[in-house]
């Protein structure tokens, strides 16, 4: 039987025309609900995740990078995407990091080099009526810098004299907070009489041997020195060490939320990050 013979005898039968109309599939008797416009916001950086938070090295080449990705679904022709940034301390109106046409694809992409801890909304837009808003996503930001020398150094015998000089940057804003921090080192040691041993698994807190008085070098950098002094004899060896200052950043902008393992009395040698 036709739909068309169908309508016939439902039109004749009076009552049943109701029936026909909520049985009928949808678009057979009306075009189906547009999509709802909607919009999000995911960020990323070539930095392992930690504890769920993203964060980049302050002025260090694609590492101080955020990938800020915008998704949409539901958007109009001419409709928009803007992105904008609050930074630490939160206290000034958010800036506008790019805004951007919707394209094909789905998504646009925005990159952004965040100094302090920066939060970053997304909205979708036809001229200046906002569509859809997209959740906030934050990135911190930790200290750049470098370790001089780069590569390790080969240890004198029978005792080992390591000496470095480390250089701290980040915004001027934060060197007055971080340069006053309790720096805790690590060292471990491993020993074979006979061979070079296995790298270290598990680093402990020690008392540097000697550990330099900070020097301001400009508005956004300091420097110190680093020197360790052991003993390996004629045995074969593999030292590792690492450095770190507790985070502040509800304080200062600079590093990420809670406790990751700083002043601990052990840390593994391959810990992500130190704050």
């Amino acid at each position: 039987m036709t739909l068309r013979h169908t309508l016939v005898r439902l039109v004749a039968a009076g009552g049943l025309l109701g029936l026909l109309v909520s049985t009928l599939p949808q678009g057979a008797g009306q075009a189906a609900a547009s999509t709802t416009p909607s919009v999000t916001l995911a960020v990323h950086s070539h930095m392992p995740v930690v504890t769920n938070d993203v964060w980049v090295i302050y002025d260090d080449h694609s590492y101080a990078n955020a990938r800020l990705i915008v998704r949409f679904a539901g958007a109009p022709a001419g409709s928009s995407v803007k992105v904008t940034a609050s930074r630490f301390p939160f206290t000034s109106r958010p800036s506008v990091i790019g805004t951007k046409a919707v394209s094909s694809s789905g998504k646009v992409v925005f990159v952004a080099q965040p100094s302090l801890e920066t939060r970053y909304r997304a909205v979708l837009l036809k001229g200046t009526h906002v569509l859809a808003h997209a959740g906030v996503r934050t990135v911190y930001v930790t200290p750049g810098g470098s370790i001089s020398p780069s590569t390790a150094p080969s240890c004198s015998r029978p005792v080992c004299l390591l000496s470095f000089e480390i250089t701290d940057k980040m915004v001027p804003s934060a060197v007055k907070t971080e340069i006053g921090k309790h720096r805790y080192v690590y060292f471990a040691l491993n020993l074979n009489p006979t061979t070079e041993p296995p790298p270290p698994t598990e680093l402990k807190l020690v008392t540097p041997y000697e550990l330099g008085a900070i020097q301001r070098v400009s508005s956004s950098t300091y420097r110190f020195s680093l020197k360790f002094r052991f003993r390996i004899g004629s045995e074969g060896y593999y030292w590792s060490w690492n450095l770190c200052t507790k985070d502040t950043v509800t304080k200062d902008g600079l590093g990420l939320p809670g406790s990751h393992s700083c002043g601990d009395t052990t840390i593994p040698a391959n810990v992500k990050y130190l704050g």
